[in-house]
């Protein structure tokens, strides 16, 4: 209802306006202005050249904002997130604390990761409380033993990312410096870390931070291996330094259980399943997917973002291309009478086209110059969705100046042909 008042109301407004400037017109003033040539009077060619100049602009705005969301969706989609989603089956489990108790929580945990890691065609298990891209891992800070006493004011913080051996080899997560966790470091009995790539930088530049040994509290942990880094606070946040603890030494109720397969993963459900039940046939079991669907829904914004500019964009295109068309279609039927006497007098038909072109692209680059001197001003709106780009990229603007300019080119170029093809003395026979 909405959409059809704001259309009738916009029906009417376009129509009355010309109505009310015609009826106030006086007919002798009109017919000076008209004479012999047929011309309209300047108001009105200015009116109509002047809605052209603002549909253009308007082309240019749209366009500036789509080419820069274009250009930061790529971007963002083909950012290196820090590990493998494809074949990765994902699942999230709630385990039975209240029923178990804190003693018993590990094994139950470790026995589920066993048998689906049995299940045919599966290549690596592993499990977290949080899961990458989405975020959630528990602050900490630590202090290096050892290092100057102005040092350790400053506390190195991390994220910590509560795992399960497995995870990294589940994940395809590369380890750099040491080495992951194994079943030896679940056990709980020797307090040992990981941290990644961004916190070893930050807190031992120029150092192997393997072997060394960090307090959290009164409680010392050893490093024992550098992992890549991964994007797990979301794929368009800055890195940050990220801290592995094994699940044992933080149990958590929750776990997402991230399962690599030979296969397509989805085939693998309800082997899954079948494995997790046979430890607890209570045990429930939910958010299955592919770990590449999660991906692409944190992606999901930005897409529909670019693809309602990109749209709203197109559509000013199509309806300043018409527009010049129009305008310039107009201008030539009205100057049939001027290019008939230019052309009696000796001009070209190269003359004549380049006139009406001419004509058709003074408008567009009016339109263009003040398009961009809005992309400038509106484009800082679209700063904080953008990836990587700059809310002036200057090759954005220029590739939708160029565009723009050939869609000008091509919508005044069939007004210029008919142009050529007039015959000077129907010309002046015509009037």
């Amino acid at each position: 209802l909405f959409t059809f008042a704001a259309s009738l109301l916009t029906g009417l407004v376009a129509g009355l306006l010309p109505a009310l400037k015609a009826s106030r017109s006086e007919p002798q003033s009109v017919l000076r202005e008209g004479g012999r040539t047929g011309k309209m009077g300047r108001g009105r060619h200015a009116a109509r050249y002047g809605l052209v100049v603002a549909e253009t602009a308007l082309a240019v705005i749209l366009l500036s904002g789509a080419a820069l969301m274009i250009q930061s969706f790529y971007r963002l989609t083909h950012a290196n997130p820090g590990f493998r989603a494809d074949n990765v089956l994902t699942l999230s489990i709630t385990m039975p604390f209240e029923k178990l108790g804190f003693q018993k929580i590990g094994a139950y945990r470790s026995e589920i990761l066993r048998r689906v890691g049995e299940v045919p065609r599966v290549v690596a298990v592993g499990g977290s409380k949080t899961a990458p891209l989405r975020g959630g891992g528990e602050p900490y800070s630590f202090v290096v033993p050892g290092r100057p006493i102005g040092y350790e004011k400053v506390k190195p913080q991390s994220g910590a990312i509560i795992v399960t051996p497995g995870y990294f080899n589940a994940l395809s997560i590369p380890i750099l410096r040491g080495r992951a966790f194994n079943d030896d470091d679940d056990t709980g009995m020797n307090p040992v870390i990981m941290i990644n790539d961004a916190l070893a930088r930050k807190a031992f530049p120029g150092e192997d931070p393997v072997g060394r040994i960090v307090k959290m509290g009164e409680t010392g942990f050893t490093i024992i291996g550098v992992a890549g880094n991964v994007r797990n606070e979301g794929i368009a946040q800055a890195l940050g330094g990220a801290m592995y603890v094994p699940a044992s030494q933080a149990p958590r109720s929750v776990m997402n259980i991230y399962v690599r397969t030979k296969a397509n993963p989805l085939d693998l459900v309800r082997a899954v399943r079948q494995a997790i039940w046979s430890v607890n046939p209570e045990q429930p079991i939910s958010s299955i997917a592919t770990l590449q669907q999660s991906v692409e829904e944190t992606v999901a914004q930005p897409r529909f973002f670019t693809f309602l500019l990109g749209v709203f964009g197109g559509l000013a295109v199509v309806l300043a291309g018409l527009g010049l068309y129009g305008v310039i279609s107009y201008a030539v039927g009205q100057r049939v009478h001027e290019i008939g006497i230019r052309m009696a007098l000796g001009a070209s038909r190269m003359d004549v086209l380049g006139s009406v072109i001419g004509q058709a692209m003074s408008l567009t680059i009016a339109g263009l110059v003040i398009g961009l001197a809005g992309s400038f001003a509106l484009t800082r709106l679209l700063a904080s969705q953008l990836y990587e780009v700059n809310a002036r990229d200057p090759m954005s603007l220029a590739a939708v100046g160029v565009f723009l300019i050939a869609i000008a080119l091509l919508s005044s170029y069939l007004p210029a042909r008919r142009a050529t093809r007039v015959n000077p003395m129907v010309a002046l026979r015509s009037e």
